[in-house]
């Protein structure tokens, strides 16, 4: 346990602030500090195990001893456990003279292990005993250097001097996306003795902040800086791809354009030459993000809404690189967010969106199509899942609406444990049923996406790992060939 920088002395509201009213709650008083749960919400002092211990020697030394010795020596020994049990009674910490804080990050990321501190401060007298963090619904709280442990982790010492804070570290993992309030903390104090400790509930109501999965955003920095596009582009932030504006010479490469060749290069320098294009910028892409009913079924440890989510800020961070608009619409029955395209971060992207959570509403496609139909050309990719005919069915009666003005495309997570149910060799019944069922599911899925396609909608499916890769690649496609 390490001390930090001293505490602040507490200052005290006025008892009365006028008759009838009641005193104003000043911030940075104890007061305020009360309300908002830092200090303790209540208090119970117990015996400790020690006392126990203490007792049970007594009595066993009592009974290996003669009479004349024992019952002296016992009626001592309890005298002594009394006046170690008043004493610590009387030097264990009042309610007000603790506080414990968090230091939490800023945002947490859904899935990750994140640290956080629990810093309790004595304003009164050198404090130890133990501190555990309550478990939180959806949450994994944990001892560091621990793997599985209870919730909330194992209860950990500490020592707090007077003035200053002793630190007590745990890490995190949350299961679930958007605001969430962490649970109280107990901090048991013992006295100097060890005989009898006070237990203290602290309740600051802290507000974490869960992000989707941001390793998406990692990827599609990865994809980025694979791709073509940005040979220079990082660099001098002018972008290279099949734009309308000629940029420069560079070899051929198989996989270019034959059309692009400048053959008046190539034949002085004898070698294959072709044209580049600088990318055309300020072009829009629009996320258009299912939270009906369809969304909150899992893949993997994740909802398919978590999935979409952090799909679409990989995106969003790669339109942000290429200086594109980037917009959201997030609807079920009726609208849910409305995010005008504009050019920004990641950050303010994942800001507007991240505690949407999925509804038990069929989703109005129509109703979501309307409200974008009208913009300025756009790519547009609807985030959904394509179970089936029926499930696509909405989207195919909408979808003329939107392919009059926009590319539209289909963003839909497969399901690795269908993957992985066609490629098993049936070594029994139930083998061959879940191959069975697995291969009604791809089929009845293949003819959904072959009539979107039929309807000018394009299709994106991968798994959960390579969505992001995926659409990021497609995007970037679209782009090269001017379809946006």
């Amino acid at each position: 346990m390490t001390a930090v920088s001293p505490l602040p002395e507490a200052t005290h509201p006025p008892e009365t602030a006028g008759e009838g009213t009641p005193p104003a709650i000043e911030p940075g008083t104890l007061a305020a500090a009360e309300a908002d749960g830092a200090y303790a919400s209540s208090t119970l002092v117990m015996p400790t195990v020690r006392i126990a211990g203490v007792i049970l020697a007594i009595g066993l030394i009592s009974i290996l001893l003669p009479a004349s010795i024992a019952t002296p020596l016992a009626i001592l020994g309890f005298a002594a456990v009394i006046a170690g049990v008043i004493s610590d009674v009387f030097t264990l910490p009042r309610r007000s003279k603790l506080t414990l804080r968090r230091n939490l990050p800023e945002v947490f990321s859904l899935g990750h292990l994140h640290p956080f501190e629990l810093v309790i401060g004595s304003m009164a007298m050198n404090v130890k005993g133990s501190v555990v963090q309550t478990g939180i619904k959806g949450f994994e709280v944990l001892t560091e250097g621990e793997d599985s442990e209870p919730p909330g982790g194992f209860p950990q010492e500490f020592k707090a001097r007077r003035n200053h804070a002793g630190e007590v570290k745990y890490l995190v993992r949350p299961r679930l996306r958007g605001r969430h309030v962490f649970a109280p903390a107990v901090l048991i104090a013992k006295g100097r003795f060890g005989l009898a400790s006070k237990r203290f509930i602290f309740n600051p109501r802290d507000e974490i902040h869960v992000y989707p999965d941001l390793d998406d955003v990692k990827r599609a920095e990865m994809a980025l800086r694979r791709s073509r596009f940005l040979e220079t582009g990082l660099r001098s932030r002018r972008f290279i791809g099949e734009g309308t504006e000629f940029e420069s010479l560079r070899e051929y490469h198989p996989d270019d354009d034959i059309r692009h060749i400048n053959w008046h290069a190539t034949a002085r320098h004898r070698v294959p030459i072709t044209n580049q294009f600088r990318i055309d910028r300020n072009q829009t892409v629009i996320t258009l993000i299912d939270c009906g009913r369809l969304m909150s079924t899992p893949v993997g440890n994740f909802s398919r809404l978590d999935i979409a989510l952090a799909n679409a800020a990989g995106v969003a961070h790669v339109c942000g690189k290429l200086e594109d608009r980037i917009g959201a619409l997030a609807f079920d029955s009726t609208i849910r967010a409305d995010l005008p395209a504009r050019r920004g971060n990641v950050q303010n992207f994942l800001a507007a969106l991240y505690d949407l959570e999925p509804s038990f509403n069929e989703s109005d496609f129509e109703l979501a199509f309307a409200r974008v139909a009208a913009q300025k050309r756009a790519l547009v990719m609807v985030f959904t899942d394509i179970l089936d005919e029926a499930a696509a069915r909405p989207i195919i009666a909408a979808a003329p609406a939107l392919v009059r003005r926009h590319q539209v495309l289909v963003c839909s997570v497969r399901d690795p444990e269908i993957d992985a149910a066609m490629s098993l060799y049936p070594e029994d019944k139930s083998d061959a049923y879940r191959q069975a069922g697995a291969l009604g599911v791809l089929e009845h899925r293949s003819i959904a996406i072959r009539e979107l396609a039929r309807r000018g909608v394009g299709v994106v499916e991968a798994p959960p790992e390579e969505m992001t890769t995926a659409l990021i690649n497609s995007y970037l496609k679209l782009k090269a060939r001017l379809r946006l």
